[in-house]
């Protein structure tokens, strides 16, 4: 994510917000409801 704002690949900022959504799901899919990394995403 940081490399494609860095390489303005980001067309709209939906795209954007895209990744952002993605990396929370993947955060509540990969993790247990009692790991930090799935609580963090609740915040």
């Amino acid at each position: 994510m940081f490399k494609k704002l860095d390489e303005n690949q980001y067309l709209t900022p939906f795209q954007f917000c895209e990744d952002i959504w993605l990396i929370f799901n993947n955060a509540w899919t990969y993790n247990k409801k009692s790991q930090k990394v799935y609580k963090a995403g609740l915040k």
